[in-house]
């Protein structure tokens, strides 16, 4: 069973980063442990077939047959995952308002009709049966991440309706008159900065197809809390000034309390649909069932989770155990180890250029890790940047980790990410990096255990 490091020695120790804070950190990096250990212990429980194997699955074959409106559908597995999310979400944020979700008869679409707080999930993405036969369809592209960042934007329309944010003056003049005509065709301004682009593929511009979807992109946005709004979205002023606009209505408490509009609107609920679900997919039943190459399973998206959980358990724990009592060594203030100087010195031309490239060039514009690494390919270290939990440098050996996500930072600085990275790395204990790079570089001839019967290499090896 995995279990997370305990590094609760480090609380009462560290210079400029708060326990309060810290706990925080540390809290975050067991859930990431406890992820990692999840995706483990599923692993080998999925049976993989080949794509063009035929299914012996009798639950979808029957499922082909039924007729939609007649099977009992509740949300499980990844749906109700995203549905716990995006809950989760609101009530971290103070929001103890739900939006009436429901499993309706659209097949591929999800909505929120006539100002109402009732929102459309697709019937065919209730559990992982008929989600995976709706991606033998091509009905869906959906992964499981993706229907989490819809449920959010489809949120944001619920508590735009449920609070009557839209009625607002101050909103009118930022998002537009949510009582403009609504059509499916518009042609979006490609690089414009005024708008939120949250959802992805298709739809990565909805949010300019009318005011309430400019809305529903801004609140999905400023709600997921790995999006760091404030640093994504720096340069785009326009949509910058929406989401803080956002952000000062939910600290003013707008969506807090009861709802004034509990109206559900139109609603369509699967129960109505009478064709077989084959039908209703365009799916024959002359051919089993097939897994799809390309759409979700429960093997691809254990293979898709798995890097960045993995990523976000070692990095915190490469981040965690460089961290030194009051600094080891205050890289402004004293010497590093003599290693660490010389390879500096020799990739960077000094070890004040290498902070420099490091802190400012790394740090400061990251939002994810900030690594010195050892590259073998190169035969030297080198800094890389690394955007969320992601690819770390294939075939390098990682030295030292700053993360410069949002939660490092947020609590005890706000906005102000530059003291964050300032107080990381006055923690850093550059010896322990110092032994990282020995244990990382080849060993040196000189430095090669011989017996009597040996002679001495003259050659790395």
């Amino acid at each position: 069973m995995l279990t997370p490091v305990d590094y609760s020695h480090l609380l009462g120790t560290l210079r400029g980063i708060s326990d309060r804070a810290l706990s925080a950190h540390l809290a975050l990096y067991r859930r990431a442990v406890e992820r990692l250990a999840a995706i483990d212990a599923a692993y080998p429980m999925v049976e993989w077939r080949a794509a063009d194997a035929p299914s012996t699955d009798a639950t979808a074959t029957a499922l082909l047959k039924a007729v939609v409106g007649s099977l009992d559908l509740q949300p499980i597995g990844p749906l109700a995952e995203s549905l716990q999310v995006v809950t989760q979400d609101m009530m971290a944020r103070g929001i103890t308002f739900q939006p009436a979700w429901y499993l309706g008869s659209s097949d591929d679409d999800f909505w929120t009709a006539d100002r109402g707080v009732a929102i459309n999930i697709p019937w065919c993405f209730a559990n992982a049966s008929l989600w995976r036969l709706a991606n033998r369809a091509d009905r869906t592209a959906y992964t499981p991440d993706e229907m989490t960042r819809t449920l959010r934007h489809e949120a944001g329309h619920a508590v735009c309706y449920a609070f009557e944010v839209w009625r607002d003056v101050e909103w009118r003049a930022i998002f537009g008159d949510s009582r403009a005509p609504y059509s499916d065709d518009f042609t979006p301004v490609e690089g414009s900065k005024d708008f939120v682009e949250y959802l992805v593929g298709v739809k990565a511009h909805y949010a300019q197809k009318h005011p309430d979807e400019d809305f529903a992109e801004t609140w999905a946005c400023w709600l997921d809390p790995a999006s760091n709004w404030r640093e994504q979205y720096a340069e785009w002023p326009g949509a910058l000034r929406k989401l803080e606009y956002v952000d000062a209505l939910a600290r003013a408490g707008r969506f807090a309390g009861p709802a004034p509009n509990t109206y559900l609107g139109q609603r369509e609920p699967y129960q109505m649909d009478n064709r077989t679900v084959a039908e209703a997919l365009g799916l024959g039943t002359a051919k089993p069932p097939m897994v799809s190459p390309t759409g979700w399973s429960e093997h691809a998206e254990l293979l898709r989770a798995e890097p960045e959980a993995y990523n976000a358990v070692v990095l915190h724990e490469i981040h965690f155990g460089a961290l030194g009592r009051f600094a080891g060594l205050a890289p402004d203030s004293q010497p590093p180890p003599v290693l660490v100087a010389e390879e500096t010195e020799r990739n960077w031309g000094s070890w004040e250029s290498y902070l420099l490239d490091l802190r400012l060039c790394c740090a400061a514009s990251d939002h994810g890790w900030a690594l010195t690494v050892w590259d073998d390919r190169r035969g030297r270290m080198r800094n890389a940047m690394v955007q969320g939990n992601g690819a770390v440098p294939a075939g390098c050996k990682v030295l030292l980790a700053i993360d410069t996500h949002e939660h490092a930072y947020v609590l005890d600085y706000g906005v102000g990410k530059h003291l964050g990275m300032a107080a990381q790395f006055e923690n850093v204990d550059w010896t322990v990096v110092g032994q990282r790079l020995l244990a990382a570089m080849p060993v040196p001839p000189t430095l090669l255990i011989t017996t009597p019967s040996q002679e001495p290499s003259t050659t790395s090896p």
